[in-house]
Formats: structure tokens, sequence, C-alpha cells
């Protein structure tokens, strides 16, 4: 079960998980096709794989897996096979790693193996809404209708279990508290369960000394939760299952001690045992960092050295990213390096350099998507992976800053070459008041000092660099600078006026001095003076772009093979890529879906032909490919209304022109994984480089 449990050799192992479904009937793996083979069992396979993962939930059901299993059991016997399905669940929440376990009776003659977390024989119970181990557990349902059934009718599972631990005498005065105690059930009769765990709590002690736990469950019957199924859970201490912890147990403390009694800590996960930590990012139903370090992650964490104020890191990256599917997306596509996100790169980077690797994880758990974080001690478990890893597998030639190239950055997130000196342009106030101390040495150093003053108060005292509502008039500041461009240009310094409008937002405008003895060939993306001939007309935008860069809307297939726009032919043609620029499109046209009569989007896999061939060759020729996409509010179709509309285009870039340009909504191909990256994980994550860009805009505004 990828590296984390160990089989006997001879065993075949096909390991699952939520969310994945279609793993299961995607590949098999190849030990247990040549098992299934040998035994003319692959139809019965492919027939109860099926069967396993029919329906649209993205959650196994274990009822349903169970009852697959023993319908197809018997089948597979015949032929000398036995088949279970295994389950581990982790003790931090409802997460669960499944397996199938193949065993061939010349290897293992029938009840010589025993697989340790064997689910296979459990019972479905509760007219199907449960299941439990085929031994050491018996339940009594709790009606919500009748509380005198409880008196009149002890279960005969029940019955036997505690007569053969002498706790009949107990459980009678157990039934008849319940009916008695009023706060046990609702005005209407229905029970309380959290009152019933109240009651229970005085009764443990009996029944624990006795070898058997009693608890109180509740499930809800549909995804409104407003009808429910409760029972009453006895537990034979002695032969139920090791690992068996009743999920839906309503008292929660006492489960967190039933676990730790057998040495289990509430955080751990999976197979990680001590070495591997977990944290939910839930709060109370909220998707947050909660306000305490979990006990198992605090021991993990000082054994490392690492402080509270490394550990506040993840607070802090979390509310950077304002919502926590950015924080997700962003996590995820930073680690392949598909984006640079500083906070989540310090985070992980300061928790490594201690020995402790941070792995994010994912899973729609029964109440909805759940998020939590795994700590792993690199020197105990250095090849421990999760199935519910967010990261998307795949090698990736990412390929950033060329190496020996020194940067620094505005507030961490606007990466300028050595010899780019930034201001913000904030209100006048400031704008006026001091320089930031390294232009102000930079410009001294360039004897151009006063000449910047004389430029600051130009700008500040001219009545038309801001319009009636205080706001500044770029095209007046550039006037402005243009007059004293031949005065910085004298003494070797190039004055940049750049402009940025991040979706949804206000402009944020800032001045770049550029060093032209150690920058020379920096040109600035965002440079307001150097706008090209591309546009991109939108719903509600035009988006312009700068001298160099040319682009392609992305609508649907037909009108992408019949169409090139000028500015891109011309690039094109000019770049010697016009063979390059053909075979892209037709790579991108082989795949995608059928929507409204035309096909759109692309396949993880012909992206994947088209990073791995042609990237390559365009950047040789001088030309970066990336991969944009906006969301923009548009009225529905009724005009009663607004919905969202995303917007999918190409941008091409002449590297000669714009040696340092990254696409502000978009993807460089050069950081796409090799695996591939399908057209809804692209507008993911150029979606995450537009919010990051606002975020960038704002760190200039309000920080420099």
């Amino acid at each position: 079960a990828n590296g984390q449990h160990i089989v006997p050799a001879g065993i075949a192992v096909e390991p699952f998980a939520d969310n994945f479904k279609a793993k299961l009937t995607a590949k098999t793996p190849v030990e247990v096709s040549e098992l299934l083979q040998s035994k003319d069992l692959m139809d019965e396979y492919e027939k109860m794989t099926t069967k396993a993962t029919s329906g649209s939930n993205a959650i196994f059901s274990e009822i349903k897996l169970v009852k697959v299993i023993q319908e197809f059991q018997t089948k597979f016997e015949e032929k000398g096979v036995t088949v279970v399905v295994c389950m581990f669940t982790s003790n931090m929440g409802n997460y669960r790693w499944f397996w199938l376990e193949f065993v061939d009776h010349s290897l293992f003659p029938s009840g010589t193996y025993k697989p340790e977390y064997d689910i296979s024989e459990y019972q479905v119970v509760l007219e199907s809404n449960h299941v439990i181990p085929p031994k050491g557990v018996a339940i009594e349902q709790l009606s919500d209708w009748s509380s005198s059934q409880l008196v009149k009718e002890c279960p005969p599972e029940v019955k036997t279990l505690l007569e053969s631990k002498l706790l009949m005498g107990d459980y009678d005065r157990l039934v008849q508290t319940l009916k008695d105690t009023k706060t046990a059930r609702t005005f209407t009769g229905t029970w309380k369960t959290t009152e019933v765990a109240k009651l229970l709590q005085e009764f443990q002690p009996i029944f624990e000394s006795n070898g058997v736990e009693v608890v109180v469950c509740k499930k809800p019957l549909d995804e409104l939760g407003w009808e429910f199924v409760k029972w009453l859970e006895f537990i034979d201490i002695e032969a139920a299952p090791e690992q068996y912890f009743p999920k839906h147990n309503v008292d929660e403390d006492h489960q967190s001690e039933r676990m730790s009694k057998r040495g289990i800590s509430v955080g751990s996960s999976f197979f990680g045992g001590k070495d591997v930590a977990a944290e939910a990012l839930v709060t109370d139903g909220v998707i947050k960092v909660a306000p305490d370090c979990p006990d198992d992650v605090a021991i993990l964490l000082e054994e490392k050295g690492i402080s509270d104020a490394d550990y506040d890191l993840l607070d802090s990256a979390i509310s950077q990213c304002k919502s926590m599917r950015n924080f997700v997306d962003a996590w995820r596509l930073a680690e392949q390096s598909i984006i640079v996100f500083p906070p989540i790169e310090s985070l992980r980077s300061t928790f490594l350099a201690k020995g402790v690797k941070l792995v994010l994880c994912e899973s729609l758990g029964k109440s909805g998507k759940m998020y939590w974080i795994e700590y792993i001690d690199t020197e105990a478990k250095p090849d421990y992976n999760t199935p519910y890893d967010i990261s998307m597998a795949g090698d990736y030639d990412a390929k950033g800053l060329e190496e020996g190239e020194e940067t620094k950055a505005v507030q961490g997130w606007l990466k300028v070459p050595e010899g780019v000196y930034v201001e913000g342009l904030n209100g006048v106030k400031k704008l006026s008041g001091d320089c930031p101390a390294k232009v102000r040495d930079f410009l001294t150093r360039k004897g151009l000092s006063p000449t910047y003053d004389e430029f600051i108060e130009a700008i500040v005292k001219s009545k038309k660099t801001r319009n009636w509502a205080s706001s500044w008039r770029t095209a007046e500041i550039q006037k402005i600078l243009e007059e004293f461009q031949e005065q910085f240009l004298f003494k070797g310094v190039r004055a940049v006026l750049c402009k940025i409008i991040p979706d949804g937002g206000q402009p944020f405008r800032w001045f770049e001095f550029v060093d032209l003895s150690v920058a020379e060939g920096y040109v600035s993306q965002y440079d307001y003076a150097n706008d090209g001939p591309a546009e991109l007309e939108l719903p509600t935008t035009t988006l312009k772009f700068p001298n160099g860069v040319a682009v392609e809307k992305l609508t649907d297939h037909k009108s992408l093979m019949e169409n090139i726009p000028e500015t891109v032919s011309v690039m094109m043609e000019k770049k010697n890529c016009m063979d390059l620029y053909i075979a892209l499109v037709e790579i991108l046209c082989r795949g995608g879906e059928k929507k409204e009569d035309k096909t759109v989007g692309w396949s993880a896999k012909h992206m994947k032909e088209a990073v791995t061939v042609l990237t390559p060759k365009f950047e040789s020729g001088g030309v970066s490919v990336f991969l944009s996409a906006k969301v923009e509010h548009v009225p529905t179709d009724d005009g009663r209304g607004v919905k969202e509309k995303v917007l999918q285009w190409i941008e091409f870039v002449d590297r000669d022109l714009q040696p340092n340009y990254v696409a502000q909504r978009g993807v460089d191909m050069r950081k796409v994984p090799t695996s591939g990256m399908n057209s809804g994980e692209v507008i993911s994550a150029a979606i995450f480089c537009a919010v990051q860009a606002a975020t960038v805009a704002s760190m200039i505004a309000e920080n420099m």
C-alpha cells in the first residue's frame, strides 16, 4: 500500500483511496493482473471493481465495499484465490486508505494468513446504514420513537456478549436510567445523544472493569442532516480488532481517551506512527489553523528545535492567501515551481532545514472538503508519502532565474534584478516625504539626488498629475518623467513609471530606477510607456500588453485552427517559429470536451506532448509561451443576475524585447509538469497568478 504497510511475499496488493475512484479501474497492478490471469479471474475482477466504483460519490462507501466483496468472494474462492478489502482510518478524522489483497491458496492455504486490516467479513447492520466487525461488537438501535423498546427487547447479540461478561444486571440499570432521564430526550421524544453520552460516563467504569466499552453513536441518513440513525455499541475489549474505533462515537473525549490507552496519538496519520504528526486545518467546522498546536505536532517540533515563531509562519501564510482554497492552490503550484509564493516557500524551507517535511493533504470527507498538514520526521521517515498529498505527481523542469543571477524582492513579492531600485507611488504626502533609503543611496552615488528631488517636486506641485478625486493621472506623470529622463540617462540611470491594474482592484503605480551599468538588458513588463499593439477585449475589460507580447484567444478548437491574430503571425514569422505555432495548435485541438456544440479545453496527455516537445523549441527560437485565464462576471442569459465566465488565451513573448516578462494571469509552459496539466488545472493556476499579482500591487502601494 504505497510502501506504508507490509504484507507477506506472494500477496498481491492494489491500493486505492477516497477521491481516486478512477484509479481502481484505470490500471491493474502487474502482480495482481498476473495472478488473476493465471486463475482465469480477470473478468470477475473487472466486474467487481466496476461495481465497487459505480455511482457519482467520490467517497467510497464501506458498506458497499463490504457487500461487493462478499458478493464476489465465493467466485474467487472457487478458483483458489481469497480477495479481501482492507481499510485503515486515520485517528485524526475521516481519512481512509483502502487496498485489496489477493491471496493465492497455493502459497497460503485457506486460513493460514489473516490480513490485519480486513473488513471483508464485517456485518452490515442498522438496515444497511453501518458495518461492524464480525466479532467483539454488538449494537442496539436507539429508536427515536420508542424508549420502552430498550427495556423490553435486548438484542440477542448484546445479550450474549453481556451475559458472558456478567453485565446483564448493569445493562438493565443502564437502560432504565436512559428511560427515566428526561434530559436524554427532546420535547418531541427523540434521543439527545450528547446527554446519552453523559449518562454512559457514569456506567463506563463498571463495564470496562468487566472488559466491555459502551458508546453512543449517531450517523446522518441524508446530506442535510435532518434524519439520523442512533445506536449503542458494546465493544468486547479482548475480542474486537485492536484497531477498531467506532468513528460515529458522539463522545470525542472518550474516543481520544480510548486511543491514548492503546498508545495511539489522536493526531497520528495513516501508518506514520510517532514520526508523522498531523494537524487538521479545521476548527469548529471552519477551515483555519486551530489556536493551539496539537500535542503530537508540538512534541515533534520541540524535538527538532522548531520555535513557536516558526510554527506561526503557517497561520501567516494562510492569512496572506485570504482563503483556504487560495492556500491550497498556492501550495500545490509553488511546490511544483509553477508560481513563486514566498510565504509558503519560507514556511516549508524553515521546517525542512530542521528535519521536518510538510505535506498539505486534501480529502472529500463525509462533511465536505477537509484539509490537513502532515509533519514528517525526515530522518526517521525519509521515504514517507501519502495518497492525499495535494501536489500533482510527475517530474517537471522548472526554469526560473539563470544560475548566478542575483535578485532582490520588493517586500518579498516583486522580483527585480540586482541594479533595479523601486519606489512605490502612493499618496502625495508619502511621495514628497522621505525617499526610500536604498533609492536615495543609489541616486546619491550616481550624482542624481538633486535631479530626483526636482522630479518629485514637479509631480507633487503639478495640478495635472491628479484628478478631482486626488488620484494619480499616470499619463501626466509619464510626461514629467520624459522631461527628466535625459538627465537620468546622462548619469547611467533609466527611470521607469510602472502601473498594474489587478483584477477587480484599483491601479497601483511605482518607479523603477535602473542602473544601466548593472542591469542594462532589464525591461520592466509593467513599463507604462511600453504598451504594444496587442489587446485582448473581454466582456467587461480590455487588457493591454507591452511591446514584444502577442496574444491569441482560446475560445474553441475551430476558431483556433482557422484564425491567427496578426500580432502572433508577425512574431512567428520574425522568429521563424510558424511551424512550431501550427504544431502547438494541432496538439491543443486533439483533446478537450464538448460544450454548446463546440470543442474546448485540452487534456493533460496532449499538454504533456506540447510541454516536452514544443516548449524547448520555442525557447531556443527566442519565444516563451504562457497559458492565461481570467474570471469575468457577465449577465445571465435572462439578464436578471450575473455569472462567472472564464476566459482563456495564449501569450507569446519575444524574449529579445521582453527578457523579464512573466504573464500576470498565466502559467509559463516551461513550468508545467512534464506529466501535463489539463485546461482546468491551468485555469486554476492562472487565476491564482492574478490573485498574486493583485497582492504584489497592494504590497508595493502599502509598504514602499
